[in-house]
């Protein structure tokens, strides 16, 4: 097998860079002046420079002399318009005697009934429990120590409720309550 020989080249981010960005200013340099260049000449006097097309005579301007009218051409006179009969103004027409009576039902409007938003209730959840019989045990506890006590199912849980209670300040009080009496840290839920 034979070795080969040839060169590395390496450059640095620097230097790289200033390759890159002598290469870019190239290219914009060749292509403005391409464009200010084509801007200068037409198309067809690029092609007659190569001389792929004859190029075309100087349009020929006639000679500048005193301005002359020029002549119009005599049109024949339109025929006159045919007469048209004479308008007569329109014959009042006579207005029925008569009115026909449409008896139209008048309903009076129903308002819908207005539907009173529930009042917001508040509750101390003292608990849930997956199995009924559990929250059962702890309802029948709060309702010997005094306490109004609900179960709802919510998802597969059963909460313990305390309350109705009409306003927050009520809600939290019962809860100090039934932490001093039953040691259940429970938290306020609005329903």
């Amino acid at each position: 097998m034979a070795k080969q020989e040839g060169y590395t080249f390496t450059l640095k981010k620097k230097e790289l860079i200033a390759v890159i960005a002598g290469i870019l200013v190239t290219y914009i340099m060749v292509f403005l002046l391409g464009y200010t260049l084509g801007k200068e000449s037409s198309p067809n006097q690029l092609l007659v420079s190569q001389g792929y097309v004859e190029p075309e005579p100087p349009p020929i301007t006639p000679p500048i002399s005193s301005p002359a009218k020029p002549e119009e051409p005599i049109l024949p006179a339109p025929p006159p318009e045919p007469e048209a009969p004479p308008i007569a103004p329109p014959q009042p027409q006579a207005k029925p005697t008569h009115k026909p009576e449409i008896e139209i039902p008048i309903r009076p409007i129903k308002k819908p009934p207005s539907v009173k938003p529930a009042p917001i209730r508040f509750f101390v959840q003292a608990g849930a429990f997956s199995k009924r019989s559990s929250a059962e045990k702890l309802k029948d506890r709060l309702v010997s120590k005094g306490y109004k006590v609900e179960i709802m199912k919510v998802g597969g849980l059963y909460k313990v409720l305390i309350g109705p209670f009409a306003s927050m300040e009520e809600a939290q009080k019962s809860k100090r309550q039934l932490i001093k009496d039953e040691r259940i840290y429970g938290y306020i839920v609005k329903l």
